[in-house]
């Protein structure tokens, strides 16, 4: 799992001790990346505690009875096609404002992984465009 390693480890130098190390050395190779492109959650932030409270919060409002270990199964989908595979499309619209609004409002508890600001620092000091991939509705990523 990509959580589990630090920057440095997963990219490929095992003889740095950080992500810090990992960019000082990177700096003197010459590259030929011309871009990074991530996803979000699970890879950059750990956004899975918010995503259980949004849920749980979001069941609990609407008095339906889907637990979290279903709808984490499908994490990484569009919400509305997890709704779908949950039997729950007929809600699709409480759901998702209710769900969204808890995990907006959970946003500030919402934490980076070790050395996510030394990679994209890095990155933009030696000018490699950045994208992020997520199933998110732009709205909802951007505040993340």
């Amino acid at each position: 799992m990509i959580s589990s390693l630090s920057p440095a480890k997963f990219y490929g130098c095992r003889e740095c001790e950080n992500a810090t190390e990992f960019s000082r050395r990177m700096e003197s190779v010459e590259t030929k990346i011309k871009a990074l492109a991530t996803d979000l959650d699970g890879t950059l932030i750990d956004s899975l505690p918010i995503m259980k409270v949004a849920w749980e919060s979001s069941m609990v409002a609407l008095n339906l009875n889907s637990h979290f270990s279903e709808y984490k199964k499908h994490i990484g989908l569009p919400f509305p096609r997890i709704l779908e595979l949950l039997h729950l499309s007929s809600f699709e619209k409480d759901l998702s404002k209710l769900y969204f609004s808890h995990t907006k409002r959970l946003a500030g508890d919402v934490n980076t992984f070790y050395g996510v600001d030394d990679v994209f620092n890095w990155v933009s000091k030696i000018g490699i465009s950045t994208s992020i991939i997520t199933s998110k509705p732009r709205e909802n990523a951007e505040f993340l």
